[in-house]
């Protein structure tokens, strides 16, 4: 359903707050429940096989996880955090951590990096101790179930990668709070920033996330804007996946897909014009 009417007399999402040029990044693999890790034993290369039994010290470990808050908004900003990890062994490649915010049997993505410990590469380890950085947020976008205001953890998983196997080497949780974010629109990705003036429809995917209970009557109004002028860019009824009703946004976080097209057909007060412009 296509509204290009400027009325405001319903909930109203303006989609105008991503300047064309920007970009967005998500996360992938989700992490194991804490319960559930596998953990296995890095053995230093070229040691040679110590004999049968007891599975050994595991060479390859989580020393400390430092965030700098432990409150973390739900759909909010990125937090930061330290990581030591420390290798009794010797030097090993391929090491990922993959964090997750878990809260009973919610689990969800929570950023993925590279090993760094310079000057070696990204995903090599050396003997001794490294710490990194890297941040975490609390996200419903990804993963499973439905992240609320409370206790939780934050889990951070190190993971070995070797013949196309991925394998979790060791696992590590600290405790954080949830809060409840601010209703409106969290993520904004468009397909492509370039638009021709008058030219093909581009895809883009929007994120909105509601802190309460279900909101009815709820729309999204595109526009693109440039040196004060402001052209109508199409807009819609909400309509959350799988199955909400028409223009109902229900509680937490909904991904829709729509598209935005650079018209001068409702451009008020002059024409847009080629160059630098804002979605």
């Amino acid at each position: 359903m296509t509204r290009c009417d400027r009325s405001r007399t319903r909930w109203f999402l303006a989609a105008a707050t991503l300047l064309v040029g920007g970009g967005a990044c998500t996360d992938t693999a989700l992490l194991p429940a804490p319960p559930s890790a596998v953990r296995s034993d890095v053995a230093s290369p070229g040691n040679g096989g110590g004999g049968g039994g007891g599975g050994g010290q595991r060479r390859l470990t989580i020393v400390a996880v430092n965030l700098s808050t432990s409150s973390l908004v739900i759909g909010g900003a990125n937090v930061g955090y330290t990581v030591t990890v420390e290798n009794k062994g010797s030097t090993v490649s391929g090491v990922t951590l993959q964090g997750a915010i878990v809260q009973g049997a919610v689990n969800h993505p929570a950023g993925e990096f590279a090993a760094n410990c310079p000057p070696n590469t990204t995903g090599v380890v050396p003997k001794g101790s490294c710490q990194m950085t890297s941040t975490t947020s609390a996200s419903n976008a990804n993963g499973v179930g439905t992240l609320v205001p409370g206790p939780a953890n934050f889990v951070l998983t190190m993971s070995l990668s070797a013949g196309g196997t991925s394998t979790v080497v060791d696992q590590t949780s600290v405790p954080v709070t949830l809060s409840a974010g601010t209703l409106g629109i969290t993520n904004l990705v468009l397909s492509t920033t370039s638009l021709a003036i008058g030219g093909a429809n581009v895809p883009y995917d929007i994120t909105i996330f509601n802190p309460g209970s279900p909101l009815s009557e709820v729309w999204f109004q595109g526009e693109i804007i440039q040196n004060g002028n402001v052209a109508g860019a199409g807009g819609s009824d909400v309509v959350c996946p799988p199955a909400s009703a028409d223009a109902v946004l229900p509680t937490g976080s909904c991904t829709m897909s729509f598209s935005v097209r650079a018209s001068n057909q409702s451009s008020s007060p002059a024409p847009l014009v080629p160059g630098a412009a804002t979605f």
